[in-house]
């Protein structure tokens, strides 16, 4: 989440604020889900913060210490999207078999990472799975119709 908008999907506090309570006045099982995460808002398990480093032009090797210090008391941290994953491995042409737990071992607490790809920057998958992809021919590393989900301890 950001203070403000540095890219044109990028959500700000009040967006989230605004999601939760959309959740919470919907139906189902929608509604439910957004009542549990308005009561871990409430008692302070679920935090809504932001930082100006995630307006920052730099990629997450040079967190701040105070962002640093924070997210290693983490269980885990969840990033989304496209830059955050690029800012996470260096926003390098690295080889897409390239191991994903050594590119992101400086985080300091273990990490998931929700992707769709839009990008040429990609790491952590099978040579299988490269020529797979590669043999159909499309310009999946950038069409958007990918995604991909990766995590370490």
């Amino acid at each position: 989440m950001k203070p403000y908008p540095y890219y044109v999907s990028d959500a700000t506090t009040a967006d989230v604020i605004d999601c939760l309570r959309r959740l919470v006045n919907a139906s189902g099982r929608a509604a439910e889900v957004g009542r549990r995460l308005w009561v871990a808002v409430e008692a302070g398990h679920l935090a809504i913060r932001t930082h100006p480093f995630s307006c920052a032009p730099l990629t997450y090797h040079h967190l701040p210490d105070d962002l640093a210090h924070e997210f290693a008391t983490a269980s885990m941290m969840i990033l989304k999207g496209d830059l955050n994953y690029r800012r996470l491995v260096g926003d390098c042409e690295w080889p897409s078999t390239a191991p994903f737990a050594a590119l992101s071992a400086y985080w300091p607490s273990p990490l998931a990472v929700l992707r769709t790809l839009k990008s040429d920057v990609i790491v952590g998958i099978t040579r299988e799975t490269l020529s797979d992809l590669d043999a159909t021919g499309e310009t999946w590393r950038t069409n958007r119709t990918r995604a991909l989900i990766q995590a370490r301890a």
